[in-house]
């Protein structure tokens, strides 16, 4: 009461709301305080089940018989509240900042590195991908493939050769992961050229003109994710209007084959067995407990027969055996498990993540679930401010990315997740057994979103201060830049 209650409060309402609130919000299903793990005292719980409603408004007193309708509720209200502060942030006079610097790539950018600083196999297609690249002027260029199969990967080594190639050209990564329709592209553009003042398609259009001008040499736009997008009204029109540009390439990664109308295309296929042989073997050798481990006709029969040299499979799986430091308790445990998982060989990739899941304990899992509500990732500064509240988030982040749930993003800046991993968790969260296998999945999410929402209140308070500096502006961006996605989510 005393950390809770509203000091000016009054009335009874005043007073008691925030405790109500904030009590309710920390209990799971079993009635259990989340905090400590303790029993709700008997009078707390007498008071707050029958006196309180009296004085509560109506539709807190309705709701105090269905917590997940309680839990809307207070989220919707958490959710408004940043909303609102965002907007009054907005209408007040802009600081001055510096001019918007576009986020421009060159072949040894740290955002276009490989996964795990190794990129195996696909030499031929790079080259391809590059030269279309070369030859294809504005036209959209694209991969596409199965979730977890290395479109991505890639990409950035298709973009690594054609910068080599051109030292003078640039690239824009353009990360689609947080959007669904044109203004989520547009919005996620305008943060690649550092400018999210930037608003409409003609704005965006005519600033990614001048930046290729005054380049003086082609600009790769490269769109990841784009089966995000590519169904929405507008996207691939829009994209036909870059492509008028002088000076524009584009590259896009999705899921499905686009057709010729849209651009050329390049189909992804699994790894060949020597490329999927280096691949295990150096995700292996990542963790330094691991014992060494040397070819063998048994490794390469496990990831041809039962993973299908499907990459993403491969990365999860050799990050689990790793743990285990053994490779043929790794290979009776898929043939326990797995294969009973797996509907098909070629589908390794959800059992993979099955077991991988399997290894994590229930802190663990709630974790990954609460860093899955940032599809974008975290930056080193966004990591910080989440976390400084929560106990072993860093030992968490430690077996999480040995386990390659989670990835270093940004030369070590930061901390990501595939979209395949991300889609899994959420899906989990979101299913009727929920992320603990034991409880409603409610629980989970609330739980999740509840640190979340609480991370963004404290920027959205920081950045209203009075006086504008350096510091409340960048919180400012970040706010305009991350919480529409948790909202959109939620």
């Amino acid at each position: 009461f005393h950390r809770f209650a509203r000091p000016d409060a009054q009335t009874i309402e005043e007073a008691i709301g925030p405790v109500l609130i904030e009590v309710l919000m920390r209990l799971d299903a079993r009635g259990v305080l989340l905090l400590d793990q303790r029993p709700l005292e008997p009078a707390l719980e007498t008071a707050l089940m029958e006196r309180l409603p009296v004085h509560l408004p109506v539709e807190l007193s309705r709701a105090l018989a269905e917590r997940e309708k309680l839990w809307r509720l207070v989220l919707d209200q958490k959710v408004t509240a940043v909303l609102e502060k965002l907007s009054a942030l907005e209408q007040q006079n802009p600081a001055p900042v510096p001019s918007p610097r576009p986020r421009l790539l060159t072949a040894a950018s740290p955002a276009l590195q490989p996964r795990q600083g190794l990129f195996v196999g696909r030499a031929q297609l790079v080259e391809q991908v590059s030269e279309s690249l070369a030859a294809c002027e504005g036209a959209l260029v694209y991969i596409h493939g199965a979730p977890g199969i290395g479109k991505t990967a890639l990409c950035k080594a298709a973009l690594r050769h054609r910068l080599t190639a051109s030292p003078a050209s640039a690239a824009l990564f353009i990360d689609l992961r947080a959007a669904s329709d044109l203004p989520g592209l547009l919005s996620a553009l305008a943060e690649a050229l550092d400018d999210l003042s930037l608003k409409s398609e003609q704005e965006i259009r005519q600033r990614v003109a001048r930046v290729a001008g005054e380049l003086g040499a082609p600009l790769l736009l490269y769109w990841d994710n784009l089966e995000s997008v590519v169904a929405a009204g507008g996207v691939l029109p829009f994209l036909s209007t870059l492509a008028a540009l002088d000076g524009i390439r584009q590259l896009g990664s999705t899921r499905q084959d686009l057709g010729a109308a849209a651009g050329r295309g390049f189909p992804v296929l699994r790894l060949e067995p020597d490329a999927a042989r280096e691949l295990f073997l150096a995700c292996w050798h990542r963790n330094s407990k691991a014992p060494p481990l040397h070819p063998s006709a048994a490794l390469d029969g496990f990831l041809t027969a039962q993973l299908s040299c499907h990459p993403l499979s491969i990365v999860l799986t050799a990050g689990r055996g790793a743990a285990y430091r053994d490779l043929g308790r790794l290979i009776a445990e898929w043939e326990r498990s797995g294969v009973r998982l797996a509907r098909s060989a070629g589908e390794s990739l959800e059992a993979s993540l099955l077991l991988s899941w399997k290894l994590l304990n229930p802190a663990e899992r709630r974790f990954l679930l609460l860093l899955a509500l940032f599809p974008e990732g975290l930056s080193h500064q966004s990591w910080a401010d989440l976390t400084e509240p929560l106990e072993d988030a860093w030992e968490h982040r430690v077996r999480l990315s040995e386990l390659s749930l989670v990835e270093e993003a940004g030369g070590g800046d930061g901390i990501g997740m595939l979209a395949p991993v991300r889609e899994f968790v959420v899906g989990l969260a979101q299913s009727e057994t929920g992320i603990g296998g034991q409880t409603p999945a409610g629980p989970d999410l609330q739980e999740a979103a509840a640190i979340a929402l609480d991370y963004y209140s404290r920027l959205a308070a920081t950045a209203g201060a009075i006086e504008d500096t350096p510091v409340t502006v960048a919180i400012r961006l970040r706010l305009a830049g991350e919480f529409p996605n948790l909202a959109g989510l939620l």
